[in-house]
């Protein structure tokens, strides 16, 4: 039997038939016709599709996802978003055949709607326990993605490339996708961008992405100090910088921002405590954070010489999580060393920018 999918363009075939009725028998071969190949029209899919977001190495498991999966690679995911305006595109034809390897005939949903997105994941079971279960999702892809680089291609019948691009965690590439708990996210998607070039893409707004969902509008650092000076002191650098510290209490501006504090007076924005888990006593840090966090990361971590810090899901996991109101959390995490085996431990948490 000759496969569609296996010709190649522009090459000459020579094929015979034989017909084989439900009885078994079957008739003489044809004679035999010989044909060149052509290459399909695939401007649909190219001019209306985008690999929109990449999560090639997500953020450690922490909390209850370790239950589900303690590979941090089981988080993936892969977005494709149409980006006509009023073009439903069928995906039955169309394979992923280098990174990673999925069948779009096999997907529980081929038709993307106009503006929407779909997306692919690597383990779909510590998906939903990390993103919640979306019907946006529409199937799980075979290998995982490259955490250092690799060249990933979207193709019609197996061989006719719709989208082709070579990503990397190195510079021009952004960075922060790279282990920092951040998505690669195509820049401006609707404006059908070279996938190719590193220009065009940028870091995800969202710690851990926005898989199926557009990218949410930046709540940058300085909408959030204007609530607490005047036009005069957000135009002093000493004073509304992100480094300076015009209250003096041991946390700059940024860190004022990143922990829900007010940077024009002196407050304690960390609590340092003991907890009890079943008759044992372990160190534990607690401080605010938003959730999701929009450009900010926050990391746990853990030393005893003040020198080597650890950080993840083999030295910290979360005890409490309290819901403050306006996507305001209160955050409790505690090692997991007890102090009975280490009296001595110094925690604290890092606060990081996905453009720094």
């Amino acid at each position: 039997m000759f496969e569609a999918e296996i010709a190649e363009p522009g090459v000459t075939y020579r094929v015979r038939v034989q017909h084989e009725d439900d009885t078994g028998r079957k008739s003489h071969w044809s004679d035999p016709i010989e044909f060149i190949t052509g290459i399909p029209d695939v401007a649909l899919w190219r001019d209306n599709l985008v690999i929109s977001e990449i999560m090639y190495n997500p953020p450690e498991p922490m909390g209850s996802e370790v239950g589900i999966a303690s590979n941090k690679n089981d988080f993936e995911y892969i977005e494709i978003t149409n980006i006509s305006e009023n073009l439903n595109i069928d995906l039955s034809h169309l394979d992923f055949v280098n990174g990673v390897q999925f069948d779009f005939s096999t997907a529980s949903s081929r038709i993307i709607p106009p503006g929407k997105s779909v997306v692919l994941v690597s383990n779909l079971s510590a998906f939903r326990a990390r993103y919640g279960d979306t019907p946006t999702v529409i199937g799980v892809y075979e290998s995982l993605l490259s955490n250092s680089g690799e060249t990933i291609r979207l193709a019609y019948a197996l061989n006719t490339t719709i989208i082709e691009l070579k990503y990397d965690d190195n510079d021009p590439w952004p960075n922060s996708p790279d282990g920092d708990g951040y998505s690669l996210v195509l820049a401006e998607p609707m404006s059908s961008p070279n996938h190719s070039l590193a220009s065009n893409w940028t870091t995800s707004n969202l710690m851990g992405g926005s898989p199926g969902s557009p990218e949410p509008d930046l709540l940058a650092f300085g909408d959030y100090i204007a609530n607490f000076f005047s036009s005069e002191e957000m135009a002093d650098i000493e004073i509304s910088g992100p480094f300076s510290d015009p209250d003096n209490d041991g946390y700059s501006n940024i860190l004022e921002y990143a922990l829900l504090g007010d940077p024009s007076k002196k407050d304690s924005l960390i609590t340092y405590a003991t907890v009890e888990e079943n008759g044992i006593f372990y160190p534990s840090i607690t401080f605010s954070k938003r959730i999701p966090s929009i450009d900010l990361t926050y990391t746990p971590q853990r030393s005893v010489d003040l020198s080597e810090w650890e950080n993840g899901h083999l030295h910290f996991i979360e005890h409490s999580s309290a819901d403050q109101g306006d996507g305001i959390f209160k955050v409790t995490v505690r090692s997991l060393v007890p102090l009975s085996e280490s009296a001595t431990q110094f925690l604290r948490v890092k606060v990081g920018h996905p453009n720094p």
